[in-house]
């Protein structure tokens, strides 16, 4: 959940607002290519939507390799604008123009009035997306904006074509600062994170700087991505609960969730082998399994009084000390000893969750005949992996799927909260 600077007070008077019948502003503005303000628009955004697919680098969270997004990126924006009758620079001179935006950004804020203020009512913006422009479409006064996250800028085809050497006893903190500097990054948001490297890394020229520094933060036991504010981010991987969709006239629910399980991804026993820091000869090696209480412990699926290991490997992992691996272990088991549930579900928007939060779904009564009955008092907590922003009102944020937000023309019904 990105931090908005808001006092507790604020926060949950901005909190109870997104629950409610309120104003939105969409502001969104163009970057050139040091990131610096050119353009900015906010009246004139037609339709658009952010769509944030973390399901493309799911190892993150310790679920199987994959990958379902064509760019890499966490999060891409397409947006419509009426074309600006001043301060066109960021547009092309003349058509097929090989320079055309390619050195641009576009950023964009989800605002919301707030009545509820400690300063008095005001907007709170939420920074929902800050990437380079990917294309650009025009068909008369309508532009069509396409961005992707800044991973782009530091995965193939753009390479990092220089060598790099980052030294033992690195804190990986500097490290990662380290490669995607070498790829002109400037934006950074690290804690005082203290782990250092074991081994001295080398990379190539044909290194993918993001895929490399990505690697250190994982076995670093971190999270490494993208904010809305276009700021590489650091954190430890989300463990509280940061909010609970429902139904009824306090939640947010407007649809029923669709529920989807796969227990062949499922594991139950993690065992981490660390790669011996350079000079070592001793391997680290920890295994992480659940309590024989827990319905999907190897005990607990016993068959014949056998107990079913379900095992991952992590091998290679580069890990200092055994408490390092052990937490590795026990966090990628917490991930992959829930059955994979695939939630989809329809809400109210609440832009400043972040890809990786922890959130719950509690589905309340429902008195319908059939399959639903399945969804009757239940409670499902997972990591949020995927799910669209729309810029424009009248619109829904959808979670478990990506949907663009086309323009809504006038007389369309609004959207309705789903109470029970």
């Amino acid at each position: 959940m990105i931090n908005l600077g808001l006092s507790s007070a604020d926060q949950a008077a901005y909190e109870a607002t997104l629950k409610q019948s309120h104003r939105i502003r969409t502001t969104a503005r163009i970057h050139d290519r040091d990131e610096k303000v050119i353009h900015t628009f906010q009246g004139s955004i037609l339709s658009g939507s952010v769509q944030v697919d973390m399901s493309s680098t799911p190892s993150q969270l310790g679920f199987a390799e994959g990958t379902t997004s064509g760019t890499g990126a966490v999060r891409n924006l397409d947006m419509t604008i009426l074309l600006p009758r001043k301060d066109q620079a960021w547009l092309p001179d003349a058509p097929g123009s090989e320079s055309a935006f390619a050195d641009n950004f576009v950023s964009a804020e989800y605002g919301v009035f707030v009545e509820g203020l400690s300063a008095g009512p005001g907007w709170v913006d939420v920074p929902v997306f800050h990437g380079p422009i990917t294309g650009l479409q025009q068909d008369g006064d309508q532009v069509t904006i396409r961005a992707s996250g800044k991973e782009v800028l530091a995965l193939d085809p753009v390479l990092l074509w220089n060598t790099l050497t980052v030294r033992k006893g690195t804190k990986r903190t500097d490290a990662i600062r380290q490669v995607l500097a070498a790829m002109g990054e400037t934006k950074f948001d690290f804690p005082a994170f203290n782990s250092k490297m074991i081994n001295t890394w080398s990379l190539d020229r044909y290194a993918e700087a993001w895929k490399m520094a990505s690697s250190i933060a994982r076995f670093g036991n971190w999270q490494l991505f993208y904010d809305g504010r276009g700021r590489a981010r650091l954190r430890e991987y989300p463990q509280n609960r940061t909010w609970l969709f429902k139904s009824g006239d306090d939640g947010t629910l407007l649809s029923k969730p669709r529920l989807a399980y796969d227990l062949a991804s499922t594991r139950n026993v993690v065992e981490v082998v660390g790669s011996p820091p350079t000079g070592n000869a001793k391997q680290i090696r920890t295994e992480s399994r659940p309590s024989t209480s827990h319905p999907l412990s190897p005990w607990s699926l016993r068959r014949n009084g056998v107990r079913r290991n379900m095992v991952h490997r992590e091998t290679g992992a580069q890990v200092n000390n055994s408490r390092e691996a052990q937490d590795l272990g026990d966090r990628l088991l917490n991930q992959m000893i829930t059955a994979q549930v695939q939630v989809e579900f329809d809400t109210l928007v609440i832009p400043h969750l972040e890809e990786g939060d922890r959130v719950a779904v509690m589905v309340g009564e429902t008195y319908a005949s059939g399959p639903q009955r399945v969804l009757e008092g239940q409670h499902i907590e997972f990591s949020l992996l995927r799910f669209t922003i729309p810029l424009v009102a009248g619109e829904s944020m959808s979670v478990g799927l990506n949907r663009r937000v086309s323009w809504r023309r006038r007389g369309q019904a609004p959207i309705y909260r789903w109470t029970r």
